[in-house]
């Protein structure tokens, strides 16, 4: 009886079979599938089209999100730049905009590759160098000495860049440039090297939360010429958008810009975004290590308030156990415009 039942069910089985493949032969002589499809269901990439027969595509940059990299200029330029950065975070994301805009300018000498640092090919990449972090590489190296303005400058490409102590994206621009003197005993022409600059400030300072260049006032700072001098000078060394801190010095701004409204003349401001060259170059002036709010070249302050009497307001970022408020520096700032009255 066992052995019966065993035969009958192995005569089933052979019978599906049977009518299964008899089914799908069927199926592809009425509906042969077409080469995209064959090559997938082989686990092959289908063919790109446009492709020459018997040959791949011309190469094309890619999204640096597919992780194979987004390659820009000329495969024999003498200055190759490799970019290696995670993906969707703003300071990197200004780096490979600062990036485009120099392949852009020298797309016969420069050449430039971005990758995704998540991907394989981004992996690859920093292992040859022998990194784990997110990198910049000019001709191999990420570490440079630059002269700009008879200035040398410490560069290190590395990390994340537009922050107190790091390098900026902006540097780039001074690295390639002479990278490009080196290779080709020229580099940038200098109208290019100033749109470049130009350029790379915009970046930096639109993105970073107020345009470059961007002054409440059009006052200038006490170290410049100015006609009509100033009796309180504010100036705001202001962190990128990306900084927590950055909604404190936005508000600041706003009551600053308020104040000028109505003080005119006697009350000068100007804003300096950190990510730029200017905000570095005021931030080493005035010897301080970060965002910070300058009254008067001072970020300690003493003011009186009626019934409260005296207390003293830090208006730089980590000098003080507590923040500054904006409304602390209105108060600052027009206890110092009373004191600049003339006595009648």
């Amino acid at each position: 009886m066992k052995r019966s039942s065993l035969g009958v069910l192995a005569f089933v089985i052979v019978a599906v079979a049977l009518l299964y493949g008899l089914s799908r032969w069927s199926q592809q002589l009425n509906n042969p599938p077409n080469l995209e499809e064959a090559l997938i269901q082989e686990g092959l990439p289908p063919k790109e089209k446009g492709a020459p027969k018997g040959g791949v595509a011309h190469e094309k940059p890619v999204s640096l999100a597919s992780g194979e990299g987004n390659i820009l200029g000329s495969p024999d330029a003498k200055v190759k730049v490799a970019a290696v950065v995670p993906m969707g975070v703003d300071c990197h994301m200004q780096t490979l905009a600062v990036l485009r805009e120099i392949a852009k300018a020298e797309p016969k000498r420069v050449r430039v590759e971005m990758y995704d640092m998540n991907s394989p090919e981004g992996q690859k990449v920093l292992a040859k160098h022998g990194v784990h972090c997110a990198s910049v590489f000019v001709n191999g190296k990420s570490e440079f000495i630059v002269k700009v303005n008879g200035v040398e400058k410490h560069i290190v490409c590395q990390k994340k860049p537009n922050v107190p102590g790091a390098y900026f994206s902006t540097d780039l621009i001074e690295v390639v440039h002479q990278e490009l003197q080196r290779q080709y005993k020229k580099g940038f022409d200098p109208k290019t090297l100033q749109k470049l600059r130009v350029k790379g400030n915009q970046i930096l300072g639109v993105q970073g939360g107020i345009p470059f260049g961007f002054a409440i006032t059009g006052t200038p700072p006490p170290s410049e010429p100015t006609g009509k001098k100033a009796k309180v000078v504010v100036e705001v060394l202001m962190p990128g958008q990306q900084a927590p801190i950055h909604t404190l010095f936005a508000n600041t701004v706003e009551t600053l810009n308020a104040l000028k409204k109505r003080y005119g003349d006697a009350l000068g401001v100007q804003v300096y975004p950190l990510m730029t060259p200017e905000g570095q170059a005021k931030l080493r002036a005035l010897k301080l290590s970060g965002p910070a709010v300058v009254i008067n070249g001072k970020t300690t302050h003493q003011i009186t308030e009626p019934g409260k009497g005296k207390r003293v307001v830090v208006t730089e970022f980590g000098k003080s156990e507590r923040l500054f408020t904006p409304t602390e520096v209105k108060q600052v700032v027009v206890a110092y415009l009373q004191q600049a009255q003339p006595r009648k």
